[in-house]
């Protein structure tokens, strides 16, 4: 079995935790939100090892440029995404900002479910759209 801890370091080093904005004109606002929790390696053992704690799907990415073969482990469903983030978060150094934030937002859209999205819930999708910016972090 895979510790917390190694868990909550992979995620920080390999991992991307974010809440994307998807158009879709189908919608009031032309928009939905997917919150997400991705893992990256190319070790696909370890990321089917990971799998059974996430309840996630690992698949291959074919952008590898020629490099090894990447696999990544998404976890979309919210369910599954809370579980994770409780299971990791108290362990977490860089990417415990997100796992809050993560955290309340599947937490407000469980509750809301079947209604359009909360204030806070929108608000949300905009800090992750800054706090996952590429390029020099803040905090170093």
């Amino acid at each position: 079995m895979i510790s917390k801890q190694y868990l909550a370091g992979f995620t920080d080093g390999e991992g991307y935790i974010s809440v994307n904005t998807h158009k879709d004109i189908r919608t009031k606002r032309g928009f939905t939100l997917h919150p997400r929790v991705v893992l990256a390696s190319t070790n696909k053992r370890l990321l089917n090892q990971i799998q059974e704690i996430t309840k996630g799907k690992v698949t291959l990415n074919t952008k590898t440029n020629g490099c090894k073969n990447v696999y990544v482990l998404i976890i979309q469903d919210l369910e599954s995404i809370l579980s994770y983030i409780k299971h990791i978060k108290k362990d977490l150094i860089i990417k415990s900002e997100q796992a809050k934030l993560i955290h309340e937002y599947c937490i407000l859209r469980l509750k809301n479910k079947n209604k359009g999205y909360s204030d806070r819930e929108l608000e949300i999708a905009e800090i992750f759209k800054t706090i996952n910016k590429r390029g020099e972090s803040q905090n170093t």
